[in-house]
């Protein structure tokens, strides 16, 4: 996607491109191809930082004819600026992402964006949540947890759906705290019906397939975090 405007090389990510934002280029992108029935399914390299700069003006001798100074014809002459490391960071990255899905390497792009105030809504939900329903007033995760849970282990969707929609945190054994090892990613409506239901009548009603899904995240977020923190983990094992 565009580089142009852009300077910050922490805000390069790979994504799908239906979660491309502060991107003109992927914009229009997106819905030239929402015209042909596509709407994701397409990974992109982009950057989350928005753009400070507009187009450079043009000299005076370009003012007199412009289109001679056209790249091609139709096309504009103004030029947006560009910092030579990033297009070629957006190459490295694009080269490491098709190396590994040629030697069969599966890569999943985290949804990531800058969704602090959506992890500080779902941390105040769930808080809210353990003290109106189970009267527990013990908090065990921080804000950062829950954003490190939401696009790490759930991958910023519905455990249940893969639904993106205002996600929220849920006790999966709501007789267990809310903690790494019991915080499952779902829907307000996902969130109500299971609360609705007795930790034994889940297998029942989401099948097998989301128990074992469920279960393998829980296992992946165990040892990521060992790995990457190295914390001494007591999680609630299932």
């Amino acid at each position: 996607m565009g580089a142009g405007g852009k300077i910050d090389p922490s805000k390069i990510v790979i994504s799908d491109i239906s979660d491309t934002e502060a991107d003109p280029f992927a914009r229009s992108l997106r819905k030239a191809l929402r015209l042909k029935g596509i709407s994701s399914g397409i990974p992109v390299i982009s950057s989350l930082e928005v753009p400070t700069v507009t187009l450079l003006p043009l000299r005076q001798e370009q003012t007199d004819d412009p289109d001679q100074y056209a790249t091609l014809p139709s096309f504009r002459v103004r030029i947006m600026p560009v910092i030579g490391m990033l297009p070629a960071m957006f190459g490295m990255a694009m080269a490491g992402w098709a190396v590994a899905h040629l030697a069969g390497i599966e890569m999943t792009p985290l949804r990531v964006k800058q969704r602090h105030a959506l992890y500080d809504r779902m941390h105040f939900q769930m808080c809210n949540r353990d003290v109106s329903m189970f009267n527990d007033r013990t908090v065990n995760v921080s804000v950062d947890d829950v954003g490190f849970i939401l696009e790490e282990t759930w991958n910023s969707c519905s455990a249940i759906s893969g639904d993106r929609t205002k996600p929220q945190l849920v006790r999966w054994d709501k007789r267990q705290p809310s903690r790494f090892g019991n915080l499952v990613a779902m829907t307000k409506a996902e969130c109500q019906k299971h609360y609705s239901l007795e930790f034994s009548q889940l297998p029942e009603y989401y099948g097998q397939n989301v128990i074992d899904h469920v279960r393998e995240c829980f296992e992946h977020e165990k040892h990521w975090l060992r790995q990457t923190r190295g914390l001494s983990l007591h999680l609630h094992e299932r």
